[in-house]
Order: structure tokens, then C-alpha cells, then sequence
């Protein structure tokens, strides 16, 4: 089944100019073979995350939402911190 992605134009384009990740890295990460798939750690409800590489090696935190399945709902993305890219590489 092929999964498709949804992302808020306006959180979009506030990621790509604050964080500097594009749509692009973000399928990256959910394409990884080692891509970390974990609940939400801020607790929020029906919330998730990935952690994972992009192609150009880019450790990226992806929070994803549940709430349009069978689309991914992606709220935000940014580069992992030392803690979830430690746990990412282990």
C-alpha cells in the first residue's frame, strides 16, 4: 500500500525557513531501513515519531500525527537531538 503524506502549508513553510528540512528529507526518513518509530514523547495524544537518516546523512526528528490515516500527517521536523540520535545509531 502506498502511504501518502499531508503537511499544513503554512507549518511547511515556517520548518523549512526555521529548521531548514524540506518535504524531501522527510520521506527520506520515513524510507530509512533503520527509521525509529516511537510514541509521541511530549505525550501528546494520537501522536508519534520518527527518528531517522536522510540520504545526505541529515539526522532528522519527524513528529507525525494519526488523526488522517491513511495519510501521515506530519506537524513537524527538525534535526534530532544528541539524545534521539544517540538512541537512533544504537
Amino acid at each position: 500500500m502506498d502511504i501518502g503524506y499531508l503537511w499544513d502549508e503554512i507549518k511547511y513553510e515556517r520548518v523549512r525557513r526555521v529548521h531548514r528540512v524540506s518535504f524531501w528529507e522527510v520521506v527520506d526518513v520515513f524510507d530509512g531501513e533503520n527509521t525509529l518509530y516511537v510514541n509521541d514523547p511530549a505525550g501528546h495524544w494520537g501522536r508519534w515519531m520518527a527518528v531517522g537518516a536522510t540520504r545526505a546523512g541529515r539526522v532528522l526528528q519527524v513528529v507525525c500525527g494519526d488523526d488522517d490515516a491513511p495519510l501521515v500527517r506530519i506537524i513537524t521536523a527538525f534535526d534530532a537531538t544528541r539524545e534521539w540520535r544517540d538512541e537512533y545509531e544504537r
